[in-house]
């Protein structure tokens, strides 16, 4: 007899959207997962970046869809457990220092449609910034406190006991029938249900048994914090700017986040000097208010990176027991509350209104050539 109507394997942002999404349903979840060093939901910066991050046809409409869901999912979590989570939507800052990344921009700026920022623009949005040759604004992108944000989840798929359940273990492997599915976790215990979803983020890969390859790899990526109101330094900025090899993000009023180093290590999260060295010299580039401030913490998280950027989302072909909810790359904060409605909608046979075709499970075998990563 199977223990849920639904197995979800793994409990980050994506998974406990999933979760959380199935229960609004009335179905019966198994939430199964165990806190690994390096997860990435509560390593992120949290940056809501569609327009940014660049993209186009029905990925990109997607990408945008999931921004726009937040106003109202945030709501939602707040109503449901007391809980509010900071959200910026005032927009991204792209900025150019050289002639080579201004020279980018203005190509951005004429895909994009949107108008290329003159210097004294860009200080009027963001005065404390250092002087810049322009740049582009992405409105309505914005960020998310994914640590807040992850707390209330977590506060949120408690509250939905029984019909969520909590499993703390690490799936070794899954065995799929065309109706059903077993997971094989450790000490060879088993779960059963009529369907699994995978959502382990940069762990999908380990779990065995899966039907096809899925081209997932860890990514990591070191950032760095500053802390500047012990500092005796206002966080000055409205809006999360990119720029000299990085972005900065200011959390709460109290805090700058640096982000993010791009690193093949395996599942190594080992922080490197050189790694804080580079953050800190773009920060302080942007930001000459940083100079005097040495940065109160550095980590690391694995991005779950597919070949193209893009997650794998949706029913496999050959054995519909199995959803894949994975592969989010650098959007998993982005695109998590849309992928667990979506999941869902799956699952109960309601309509989706959103072309998944982008996210196919079998894009990679059938296309002629691998397609090009958009990082």
């Amino acid at each position: 007899m199977p223990s849920a109507d639904v197995c979800v394997i793994g409990g980050g942002v994506v998974g406990r959207c999933v979760a959380l999404a199935f229960a609004a349903r009335g179905v019966r979840v198994d939430l199964v997962s165990r806190d690994l060093p390096g997860a990435a939901s509560r390593a992120a910066a949290g940056l809501l970046a569609p327009s940014i991050e660049g993209g186009s046809g029905a990925a990109h409409d997607f990408a945008i869809a999931a921004r726009d869901l937040y106003p109202s999912f945030l709501e939602g979590l707040e109503s449901t457990v007391g809980l509010k989570v900071e959200l910026g939507r005032d927009g991204i800052l792209d900025v150019a220092l050289d002639d080579e990344s201004e020279q980018r921009l203005r190509a951005a700026a004429t895909t994009r449609g949107v108008p290329y920022l003159a210097p004294n623009e860009i200080r009027s949005l963001e005065p404390s910034l250092t002087p810049t040759r322009g740049g582009v604004i992405a409105p309505l992108d914005g960020y998310v406190d994914n640590v807040a944000l992850m707390d209330a989840l977590e506060a949120a798929t408690r509250a939905a006991r029984p019909r969520v359940r909590e499993v703390s273990a690490l799936v070794s492997r899954i065995e799929l029938d065309r109706d059903s599915a077993t997971l094989i976790l450790e000490a060879s215990n088993r779960l059963a249900c009529a369907t699994a979803v995978l959502a382990a983020g940069a762990w999908s890969v380990n779990v065995r048994g899966l039907p096809r390859p899925l081209g997932v790899r860890p990514l990591k990526g070191q950032m760095l914090r500053y802390d500047t109101v012990a500092a005796g330094v206002k966080a000055p900025l409205q809006r999360p700017v990119y720029g000299a090899g990085v972005y900065i993000v200011s959390r709460g009023g109290t805090r700058i986040l640096v982000g993010a180093t791009s690193e093949e290590a395996g599942f190594d999260i080992a922080l490197t000097p050189e790694a804080a060295l580079d953050l800190s010299r773009g920060a302080k580039q942007l930001l000459p208010q940083l100079a005097a401030l040495a940065p109160s913490d550095q980590w690391s998280g694995l991005r779950p990176m597919a070949l193209d950027s893009l997650p794998f989302l949706g029913t496999d072909p050959e054995f519909p027991a199995l959803i894949y909810a994975c592969g989010h790359s650098r959007n998993g904060i982005l695109k998590a509350p849309l992928t667990g409605e979506v999941v869902a909608s799956l699952f109960v046979g309601e309509p989706v209104e959103y072309d998944l075709a982008p996210f196919s499970p079998v894009r990679h075998e059938t296309a002629t050539t691998a397609p090009p990563a958009v990082d």
